[in-house]
């Protein structure tokens, strides 16, 4: 049933993003290791941005709005706030008799129209049938009622029927009643509505008599507003088609639809106007005021669609009353997620200044990350124009005007001028580490690549929160002195206590997760000197750091690892020795904490491990176990890559990681398949059977079709092995070495 229903096409629409979404934001990050850039408004930022994410955070700096928006589409913040605990209680209070049965089942988040049959839409109720009727047994039934309504979204079709035989012996008696008629059919409608049968639904509301002040009467007209609407939701047109251009969509690829969606959108807005007419002070004017920019976009009528956006815009943010809390957020989930409309300008408005100079500045740092159209806009002379009225705002909003002029230069490819600029706290306000990083962003513009390396750095120790690491590395990287940022002791980073910060507490806008988990998963520092070790950095220059013991181990550990797996990979077996005294030498010992090792500490004592094996293949080429521990060192820890998966931008930059280089070729390397295939035939030569021989047939099993990733032990070497041989390990495996074989049952 509702469960299993699509979701309306505005819903989808309302809840995609851009191609420049912050999904962009979050791939690329999440390619490079890093998790996590500068500054979210930062416009010259190579990577995408999210025009929504941008707008809230200027908006939250200036105290706008309440913190940072819900990401996921099917969690409102007032739902949050009203956990299920809380308002079990609420409903308990309101319960005449305090022996009421009240199940407390988890009520689970529901999905398109269902998503506001929640705890608050559910409490509205209750609070006013008690407010209206008085504390009474059939009010604690109607209380029962509509609590049990909740579970409604949740409920299988399957199970349907028992769900309203249960409901139908709570409010039966009440139908037929007068004093609660109407309350009994407004829970009516409400079941109606929630399974879409929409004709029903409005009969019902339509039914309900009384005071056109009371909470009742007010909401059963404004359901007759919400079926209108649901109603061309329903019409579940295929979205990207449709949201493209909707009118040429309805008139050319689906002419049957324009009469339904013609009477619909009529019906919608004769509903909206007679709910204003006899609700002109009613709880819902301003949604269904709003529901003007729903009917715009359905008419095609972009430009009313944009003056409307911008003069709701305006009147909304303006507003700082709890009410206007979930209008804000609501308002902007939808101005921001797919209309796009708050970015654009009116084409014929004398009001074109009268919106919000904030959604202003959010529209120009959007043509400003958006390079295709940098050039045809940047002799607008609108933009100027509204810099102006800033100007005239600035006691209210401190910095705007300033961060604004900035925007104006950058719009204009003057970079000069940005990094001639004074910048302070006086003269910026809240937009003072954004005006920072926009003057880094400009020296790396004109090439002054060392300084903006330095003006990164300085701001990301000022800002910790603005972590810039990723932007003084790429300095370094342009300026060819990576070496430089590997020596950077960044205890600030490399020391940072994660137990000491709230879980509330956010580092990174962009990806929205908590400091510890930013930290556990990406740790930014040591992905970065990963990456540029593996492909930046020469065996000299690698050797200059590894061999330096008054480096933190961690730093040691990533610039000699590639020349130790290098060293494995070309059988170089003496050279590797050599190399691991260097860097696991008694200093290194001294500062080494696996717990401060983080992912690197698995590796590290692998490494570790495999030194006693290395050393006995140097004195015995044809020592089987020392075959087979190095090769399952390198099957098993991955240590193939030439490049890890998805390039970063230092690498696209430089013409690092391509496709020769990503494709490993085994030519003379050491492959983990033919080290295993060695040591078995040494094993097989031997007079007796032993433990190793059945350790190498179960891995070489499992090289194949195991859990591992076949890739990093055959590497290409497919063609060697054929079906036969590897059936052979299989049978082998079973005659020799019985007691083992039990652990591997099945030919795969």
């Amino acid at each position: 049933m509702i469960r299993n229903a699509i979701l309306p096409f505005l819903i989808i629409f309302l809840a995609a993003t851009p191609a420049s979404s912050s999904g962009v934001v979050r791939n690329n990050a999440t390619n490079d290791g890093i998790g996590y850039r500068s500054n979210l408004i930062d416009p010259l930022n190579p990577y995408a941005t999210s025009r929504k994410l941008m707008l809230w955070s200027l908006l939250e700096r200036y105290g706008l709005v309440p913190g940072y928006p819900e990401v996921s589409s099917h969690q409102r913040t007032y739902i949050k706030n009203l956990g299920g605990s809380d308002y079990i209680a609420r409903v308990r209070e309101l319960l005449s008799s305090e022996n009421k049965a009240l199940g407390v089942a988890k009520y689970h988040y529901a999905y398109g129209i269902c998503e506001t049959n929640d705890y608050p839409s559910g409490l509205a109720f209750m609070e006013a049938a008690v407010q209206e009727l008085r504390s009474t047994p059939e009010t604690d039934r109607l209380i029962v009622a509509r609590h049990h309504l909740l579970k409604l979204c949740n409920t299988e079709k399957s199970d349907l029927h028992s769900f309203l035989d249960g409901f139908n012996t709570i409010l039966q008696p009440l139908r037929d009643n007068e004093a609660y008629a109407s309350w009994a059919a407004y829970l009516d409608g409400v079941i109606y509505f929630y399974e879409e049968l929409f004709e029903s639904a409005k009969a019902k509301f339509a039914s309900i008599e009384g005071d056109r002040y009371g909470w009742l009467k007010d909401t059963a007209d404004y359901m007759e507003v919400r079926i209108s609407k649901a109603k061309i939701d329903s019409f579940r047109v295929p979205t990207l088609a449709f949201h493209q251009n909707p009118k040429r969509y309805l008139e050319i690829e689906k002419p049957t639809v324009v009469p339904k969606l013609e009477l619909a959108l009529s019906n919608l807005q004769q509903a909206m106007r007679l709910y204003l007419n006899s609700h002109p002070k009613g709880r819902y004017v301003e949604i269904v005021r709003d529901l003007r920019r729903y009917v715009f976009w359905l008419n095609g009528d972009r430009n009313a669609l944009v003056t409307a956006t911008h003069q709701d815009f305006a009147r909304i943010i303006s507003s700082r009353t709890p009410v206007a809390i979930q209008q804000k957020i609501s308002f902007l989930n939808e101005a921001m997620g797919s209309t796009e409309a708050i970015f654009e300008v009116p084409k014929k408005d004398s009001n074109n200044f009268s919106m919000h100079p904030l959604a202003v500045v959010a529209g120009l740092l959007v043509e400003i990350a958006n390079e295709g159209n940098l050039q045809e806009k940047s002799s607008s002379q609108f933009w100027h124009d509204l810099y102006n009225y800033s100007i005239e705002l600035n006691s209210s909003i401190p910095g705007l005007s300033n961060y604004f002029e900035l925007l104006l230069l950058a719009h204009s490819q003057k970079y000069q001028d940005i990094v001639q600029h004074q910048i302070n706290r006086e003269a910026f306000g809240p937009l003072f580490v954004d005006a920072l990083i926009l003057q880094a962003r400009a020296l790396g513009k004109i090439g002054r690549h060392l300084d903006a390396a330095k003006m990164w750095l300085s701001t990301s120790q000022e800002f910790p929160l603005n972590n810039a690491l990723t932007e003084v590395a790429t300095a370094h990287v342009r300026a060819g002195t990576f070496i430089e940022f590997a020596r950077i002791e960044k205890t600030w980073m490399t020391d940072f206590d994660p137990g000491n910060v709230t879980k509330d507490e956010w580092l990174s806008d962009e990806l929205n997760i908590d400091v510890k988990t930013f930290y556990a998963t990406h740790q930014p520092y040591r992905n970065l000197l990963r990456r540029g070790f593996e492909t930046l950095v020469s065996s000299d220059e690698a050797d200059s750091v590894y061999s330096d013991a008054s480096i933190n181990p961690i730093i040691r550990f990533l610039a000699a690892e590639p020349v130790l797996r290098t060293s494995l990979l070309n059988k170089n077996y003496s050279a590797f020795i050599s190399k691991t005294k260097r860097v696991f030498d008694t200093k290194f010992d001294a500062n080494w904490s696996k717990r401060d090792g983080g992912t690197e500490a698995v590796l590290v004592e692998a490494y570790r491990s495999i030194i006693p094996k290395v050393r006995a293949i140097i004195s015995d080429p044809n020592d089987p176990d020392a075959l087979t521990a190095i090769g399952y060192f390198l099957y098993s820890q991955n240590r193939f890559p030439k490049c890890f998966e998805g390039k970063t931008l230092w690498e696209t930059l430089l013409n690092k990681c391509n496709d020769e280089q990503i494709v490993f070729k085994p030519g003379n390397y050491a492959v983990p398949i033919n080290l295993f295939s060695r040591a078995l035939s040494i094993y097989k030569s031997q007079p007796m059977r032993t433990h190793g021989e059945a350790k190498v047939l179960r891995i070489l099993i499992f090289c194949f079709k195991g859990y591992e990733n076949p890739y990093n032990c055959v590497r290409g070497m497919d063609k060697a092995y054929p079906k036969s041989i590897r059936i052979g390990y299989f049978q082998r495996l079973h005659k020799f070495f019985p007691k083992a074989a039990k652990q591997t049952p099945y030919w795969y």
